[in-house]
């Protein structure tokens, strides 16, 4: 945008824009179809799976030292997610994520889980093939 161009504040505008995602106008001379490509390039690029096709140990235990980066559970769906500090349960089944609770003991989130699966009419326990 012209007027913006001439502002002694557009580069401190963009970098607020950018920083908090404004989804809406004008800032620091940018559409929002601008910023949106702009924080689209800066994403770091790599391959992700499912989180619940992963143990724990890879998707959630990144960051925090916990017991589950030693011992993760046997049970599936357990994953311990680092950035909430408790054990999620999200069971995978028919290509469809099923939430079980966060828990902040690991036998409570197993016991959940063995539930859901017996909802489910699942095997509560990891696959063989990705264990291998």
């Amino acid at each position: 945008m012209a007027i913006c161009n001439r502002c002694p504040t557009l580069k401190a505008c963009r970098q607020h824009a950018l920083e908090h995602r404004i989804a809406h106008g004008i800032w620091g001379g940018l559409t929002v179809d601008e910023r949106r490509n702009i924080l689209h390039q800066r994403k770091p690029r790599s391959r992700k799976t499912h989180p619940a096709s992963q143990s724990s140990s890879e998707h959630f235990c990144l960051n925090k030292k916990h017991p589950a980066s030693e011992s993760p559970s046997e049970v599936r769906g357990v994953f311990w997610h680092a950035t909430k500090d408790r054990w999620v349960v999200v069971i995978l089944h028919r290509g469809r994520m099923h939430w079980a609770g966060q828990f902040v003991d690991q036998g409570a989130a197993e016991a959940a889980a063995i539930a859901k699966c017996a909802e489910l009419d699942t095997s509560p326990r990891r696959w063989s093939s990705r264990t291998a």
